[in-house]
């Protein structure tokens, strides 16, 4: 292991809901929390584009969906957006599907993943991404173990992220909690990304008979209940 790897941390960066489209998101945004999404981009990497919403301090809900306007990519699209499990349970709403944990420092691909760069705007990444071409393992342990991000500095030297431009929301996470049936397979994946929980975010880690995801908001609708959908 590297010196690198051996010093790497990571906390929750952001949920990600899947979305048939960008209106359907834009709706169910404010149907749901009671505020408007933010613009996003597009990801022409991915033939993908998105909608935010900030949350706490580096935490943010990032509303995606498949852009039309864009080539498919090579491969399977992040976060199960090709499974067709995922495409047929997001047909009548949005759903919770993954989330990605940010990491302290630059990312090394491995076995099972590699490491790709984007950029938008002023903003640049690195994601480590399953090397499969099956869509579905694109959500990993069911969307239960991350993908992780690493945000890059900026040519002016900085590292900027979204929520420090992101217009506040008054939304704010409060738990975000994790079920699966391989308890082991989850806590020892969580363990390899160096992953350390929110002081101000609840994260517990349970058994369950299916991968499932649960986040609970404060919102200015009032208090807000995700849970994913069994895939």
């Amino acid at each position: 292991m590297s010196e690198a790897a051996a010093a790497q941390t990571a906390q929750i960066d952001h949920l990600v809901v899947a979305c048939r489209d960008l209106a359907q998101a834009a709706a169910w945004c404010e149907a749901t929390f009671g505020v408007a999404a933010a613009p996003g981009g597009q990801h022409p990497l991915m033939g993908t584009h998105n909608l935010l919403l900030n949350l706490n301090d580096g935490i943010y809900v990032e509303m995606i969906a498949i852009d039309p306007s864009l080539p498919a990519p090579a491969g399977p699209r992040w976060f199960g957006l090709d499974d067709p499990a995922v495409r047929a349970a997001i047909d009548d709403r949005p759903q919770l599907v993954h989330w990605v944990a940010r990491a302290s420092q630059p990312l090394e691909g491995d076995a099972d993943t590699a490491v790709r760069d984007f950029e938008r705007s002023i903003y640049r990444w690195q994601m480590a991404l399953p090397r499969t071409g099956d869509a579905t393992a694109m959500r990993r342990l069911g969307g239960c173990l991350p993908l992780v991000i690493h945000w890059k500095t900026s040519e002016a030297g900085e590292v900027p992220h979204p929520t420090q431009t992101l217009p506040a929301s008054h939304v704010r996470l409060r738990s975000f909690s994790l079920q699966h049936p391989d308890l082991p397979a989850l806590r020892s994946g969580l363990r390899a990304i160096g992953f350390a929980p929110d002081p101000a975010v609840k994260t517990p880690v349970l058994p369950g008979t299916a991968p499932v995801l649960s986040a609970e908001f404060d919102a200015p609708s009032g208090p807000v209940s995700l849970t994913s959908p069994m895939l």
